[in-house]
């Protein structure tokens, strides 16, 4: 039981899919793992990863309820992907559009159910796939630059993962991907590195140097 394996209380809670997860990664190498990992070391800060594969939005928010009260985070960081939304299925391009809109719709929901308990939400924005085609990757840099728009609108952080691991093409850069949705032990490194930890801080104890 997944919900059985998670801590009790944590500071930092992760809600997402696969990649979130870890999958496709060496043992504790995920980009989860290691943001783990940097938080204990750095500013004291438990995390959990009630990461789900395969969920999307609308799944997400029963997680998202039962652990925001059972863990009492002080921030929830939700990473999610476009592809298991429903884009990668899109043969056109209205239809492409409005798994974008509803991907940031269902985002702005689960943020807020953040908000309302008093956390502070921090959103992966969305990260490549090998079979994304031009139709799927305008809706893709669309919804990169909207979820980058809410620190302003919202106040809400983001991590830009995008940026650490596209080639240009809305597809995964040269050996960074294990298949066409996750990324391999490199490229979670380098989502890994997308992570600005100082979000975190105001909640941690900075460890003794």
């Amino acid at each position: 039981n997944r919900r059985a394996s998670v801590d009790d209380m944590c500071d930092v809670l992760l809600v997402g899919s696969s990649v979130a997860y870890g999958q496709m990664a060496a043992s504790e190498r995920g980009w989860a793992q290691l943001l783990d990992a940097a938080l204990r070391q750095r500013y004291r800060l438990r995390m959990t990863n009630a990461a789900v594969p395969g969920a999307n939005t609308a799944a997400t928010m029963e997680e998202l309820q039962f652990h925001l009260v059972r863990c009492k985070p002080c921030f929830v960081i939700i990473s999610l992907s476009l592809a298991n939304e429903g884009l990668l299925w899109a043969c056109e391009q209205t239809q492409a559009r409005a798994v974008g809109s509803a991907f940031l719709e269902g985002l702005v929901k689960l943020a807020k159910e953040v908000q309302s308990s008093g956390a502070t939400p921090v959103i992966g924005n969305v990260y490549p796939n090998g079979a994304y085609e031009r139709l799927h990757t305008e809706v893709l840099y669309r919804v990169h630059r909207e979820i980058e728009s809410w620190k302003d609108s919202y106040g809400w952080p983001s991590i830009d993962f995008l940026a650490a691991t596209d080639n240009g093409a809305g597809r995964w850069r040269d050996g960074a991907a294990a298949d066409i949705g996750h990324p391999n032990t490199e490229g979670h490194q380098l989502m890994f590195s997308a992570v600005d930890i100082s979000v975190f801080a105001s909640q941690g104890v900075a460890a003794p140097s």
